[in-house]
């Protein structure tokens, strides 16, 4: 059965019309099949892209409709469009409904950041991170941030579950970098997430020590509890988060 089906596929695609997208479960004999149109067919692989390859498919398309991107403002893109995230539904449609806004807003040849934060609106997971950068260096902006989260919408108890996250992932990164540990095997050990996100949580916890990272954690947590018991609004729990830590690392 397996070598109808592969004389079938090869036939088909023999003429230029045809595309053959196949739908294989993992068992012994399709895995075999598998083998065998990998040796035999061209085969094109949809996964995501890493970000030197989001960061190069920007500059590509941007290039296509005779604008210029910077590599950091091509990665300054990648970051804000929240594509790298772990569990992003962000497709690369949605990168290139971004490139089509942006370059159809700016009037110049190259593209700058100004264009990118006036036309694309930060993912959720973005914010939150922005956030937690904001919160150790600059407090009005981190204030600035929060409200844009709070007026478009965001639960409270989502915010704050988001931080959390975002702040055991950089104590997480922190220590395993401490103990030599490379970018990639961090990734790895922690469940797979993108490698650069990795960097980003050490840029974080880079002007930070351990223990700034836990006291911020356990602020975090007693929040948390507030607001699962009922003892303070979301918004209001949040914002004593918020003033625990300026206090803390003022």
């Amino acid at each position: 059965m397996n070598k109808e089906i592969l004389d079938y596929i090869k036939k088909a695609t023999l003429k230029d019309d045809y595309l053959v997208v196949l739908f294989i479960d993992d068992d012994e004999q399709n895995i075999k099949l598998i083998k065998k149109v990998f040796q035999e067919l061209n085969i094109f692989s949809f996964q995501r892209l890493k970000e030197f390859e989001l960061k190069n498919f920007i500059q590509y398309h941007f290039k296509r409709l005779d604008k210029n991107i910077s590599n950091s403002d091509a990665l300054h893109l990648v970051s804000r469009s929240g594509y790298l995230h772990r569990d992003s539904t962000v497709t690369l449609q949605d990168i290139l409904n971004h490139i089509n806004v942006i370059a159809s807003y700016s009037r110049e040849d190259n593209i700058s950041r100004e264009d990118i934060e006036k036309n694309i609106d930060q993912s959720t997971d973005t914010h939150v991170f922005t956030f937690i950068n904001n919160i150790f260096r600059d407090k009005k902006n981190a204030y600035k941030i929060l409200e844009e989260m709070f007026l478009e919408g965001e639960p409270e108890y989502k915010i704050l579950g988001k931080i959390i996250f975002n702040l055991e992932l950089t104590l997480k990164v922190f220590q395993l970098k401490n103990k030599g540990y490379s970018n990639g095997d961090i990734a790895k050990l922690l469940g797979g997430i993108h490698e650069f996100r990795v960097k980003i949580f050490l840029s974080l916890s880079r002007n930070l020590k351990e223990e700034q990272i836990k006291k911020g954690l356990l602020h975090a947590y007693e929040v948390d509890e507030n607001i699962k018991f009922g003892i303070l609004s979301g918004k209001l729990a949040i914002e004593i988060f918020m003033a625990k830590l300026f206090l803390d690392f003022k």
